[in-house]
């Protein structure tokens, strides 16, 4: 029995078009998927029976939607290195003229008017990042809520820029972008989180004479880091914390991620700078519960001496639009 032939970052799949160049007749075709092999997707072929990983999936989806298409949404974003909170669902392509849209099972190819830009990142061609953002959002592939955290993860890692996003959001319609254009105004603002945004949102609307930073880089006189606050109220040294339980708890390598919150919580003390921490579950639920512990810590700094501190790139906030509320 023939063996298929091994393609470069196609990982073991092979679509039956390459296969016919190949030399392979339509029944040599049939019979290793038969005997040795199966058919994840109509004209797909992978060599062993066993389950594909999500990047053989994809694989799998780029050879049936065929070369000339590239992969978008969800695994688009996934694939220029973007996290999401939840594992997308479909395999979208887009694919030009003269091809039409089409589905099967989870895989789905649209049609679109003209030839897609893309990149090629590990042997699939993919769509820029911020086309595939609107795509994941136009398309039903998460929450409003779920691609505003998408939007603003993109835009702090620099996977993208507030620029290149609203250039790409003036290119297609409004409908269906709200959590996009809620991220964008959200990270503009200086929030680099979803409960940074609610906690942006929440001082703006119930203490709007605080003044505040987000994510500035407060440091001593000798110009030594102390630390970098998701928000800081200048005027009374108290640095807000969100402490989520996804991004602080567990181990990255060998590091405690916990217990560097804590030692990183406890360098703002001897600065005179009290610390207030604040799950997202709290802002979210039980934001009079954390504004009564927010007045009490104010009370609390009125009137302490005060250590020199410099603050650094420090974002004012600025009024909310009114499509973001």
């Amino acid at each position: 029995m023939r063996e298929l032939p091994d393609i470069e970052d196609q990982r073991g799949l092979v679509s039956t078009s390459q296969l016919r160049t190949a030399g392979w007749s339509r029944s040599a075709i049939s019979r290793f998927v038969r005997s040795r092999g199966w058919s994840p997707l109509p004209g797909v072929v992978y060599g062993h029976r066993t389950t594909l990983d999500d990047d053989q999936r994809v694989i799998a989806g780029w050879l049936w939607a065929g070369p000339a298409s590239a992969l978008t949404g969800g695994w688009g974003l996934v694939r220029h290195g973007l996290a999401l909170a939840a594992r997308p669902v479909l395999r979208r392509f887009v694919v030009a003229d003269p091809c039409h849209s089409r589905v099967v099972d989870d895989a789905e190819v649209l049609h679109v008017h003209h030839a897609p830009t893309f990149r090629n990142l590990s042997g699939v061609p993919v769509v820029p990042l911020d086309r595939a953002l609107i795509d994941y959002a136009r398309g039903f592939e998460a929450t409003a809520d779920s691609v505003r955290a998408a939007t603003i993860r993109a835009l702090q890692t620099g996977l993208t820029s507030p620029a290149r996003l609203e250039a790409a959001l003036g290119e297609t319609r409004p409908n269906g972008t709200r959590g996009i254009r809620s991220g964008l105004i959200d990270f503009e603002r200086g929030a680099w989180s979803v409960p940074e945004a609610q906690l942006l949102r929440i001082l703006s609307r119930r203490r709007p004479r605080l003044k505040l930073q987000m994510n500035p880089r407060l440091v001593d006189t000798s110009g030594r880091l102390i630390g970098v606050p998701d928000c800081y109220l200048p005027d009374h040294r108290v640095a807000i914390q969100v402490h989520s339980w996804t991004h602080h708890a567990g181990f990255h390598g060998a590091r405690d991620q916990w217990a560097d919150t804590v030692d990183a919580d406890a360098r703002y003390i001897p600065h005179g700078i009290a610390v207030l921490p604040v799950s997202p579950t709290v802002l979210r639920d039980h934001p009079e519960r954390f504004l009564r512990l927010l007045d009490g810590v104010l009370s609390a700094q009125q009137g302490r001496a005060k250590v020199d501190i410099r603050i650094e790139v420090a974002v004012e906030p600025t009024p909310l639009a009114p499509h973001a509320s």
